[in-house]
């Protein structure tokens, strides 16, 4: 196995729902995992655009979920949080902004691939 999706691997499934996967299932979607580098500051992905090919999880840093037009907190995300799954499921424009609050090593997770984990492991679709 090639070092950066075995530690990928080994990461997530620290965490719900990734634990809830076969471990084969899970091999496959590390395999794919970009990762994804941001400073303090950066935007991941901002209220009003379209839906992007991921879904996101903190590896290290944090990021904050935000209603920018009132710079309202909604969430703050930390190591093993999975967030940006919504609009993909609904296939609609992103509602929030997501905003890496410091310096952030963030997974991306392709949703072809999350989207055939929870066909395939009903306990995954309810999380």
């Amino acid at each position: 196995m090639n070092v950066i999706p075995g530690r990928v691997l080994s990461f997530l499934r620290g965490f719900i729902p990734f634990s809830l996967l076969k471990p084969e299932t899970l091999q496959r979607i590390s395999e794919y995992v970009v990762i994804q580098h941001h400073k303090a500051g950066d935007y991941i992905f901002q209220l009003g655009e379209s839906p992007k090919e991921y879904l996101y999880v903190v590896r290290d840093g944090a990021v904050e979920i935000i209603q920018p037009e009132t710079n309202v907190l909604v969430e703050y995300c930390d190591e093993g949080d999975l967030f940006g799954l919504r609009p993909i499921i609904a296939n609609e424009a992103y509602l929030l902004s997501a905003k890496a609050a410091e310096e952030s090593l963030i997974y991306a997770i392709p949703a072809i691939n999350v989207q055939q984990g929870i066909e395939s492991y009903p306990k995954v679709g309810y999380y």
